[in-house]
């Protein structure tokens, strides 16, 4: 355990010493403006992303009627493996709806991500697969009958644009 917290904290700390002289320019607190407000991470790596969302979670709690998103969900909250950013998901999921409080999950991989977390999910948006287990996956996440059902070849022809919404029942 100490050995890979070790290893954790080298990978870490020279980012967050990174992090830190920007912040000095920049408010240290989540400032969110109303609109659509993106954080881009993607000059960090995914553990200090993984932190920086799992913090901004946490404040996000504190608020009222902000839908925030999980950009490539099985990475951050993968199935089997707790992170920093499923711990503040799933406490966010469970306690955030009374304060008006949604999450929306954005991944290719619907296997891949935390079956708890999955099982609140209420709305469907589901594109094109072409892989036949996660076609499989896309079909199963539709509440519909079998025989209302899209065929596993008309997941696999979507255009880019072209998704099937399921929810309800």
């Amino acid at each position: 355990m100490y050995l890979q917290l070790s290893e954790y904290f080298k990978l870490i700390l020279p980012e967050l010493k990174r992090l830190k002289v920007r912040m000095s320019r920049e408010s240290a607190e989540l400032d969110l403006a109303p609109g659509l407000n993106v954080m881009d991470l993607t000059e960090y790596s995914l553990e200090m992303q993984s932190l920086c969302i799992a913090s901004s979670f946490e404040r996000v709690y504190k608020m009222r009627g902000v839908i925030s998103v999980i950009p490539e969900a099985w990475e951050f909250i993968p199935q089997g493996k707790n992170t920093p950013v499923k711990v503040a998901a799933v406490s966010l999921v469970r306690k955030g709806l009374g304060r008006a409080i949604l999450m929306w999950l954005d991944s290719q991989d619907i296997a891949g991500v935390d079956k708890p977390l999955l099982k609140q999910v209420g709305v469907w948006i589901l594109g094109v697969q072409r892989e036949i287990n996660e076609v499989e996956h896309t079909l199963a996440q539709m509440a519909l009958p079998k025989k209302a059902k899209p065929k596993p070849e008309d997941v696999m022809q979507l255009r880019r644009g072209q998704f099937y919404v399921s929810f309800g029942m």
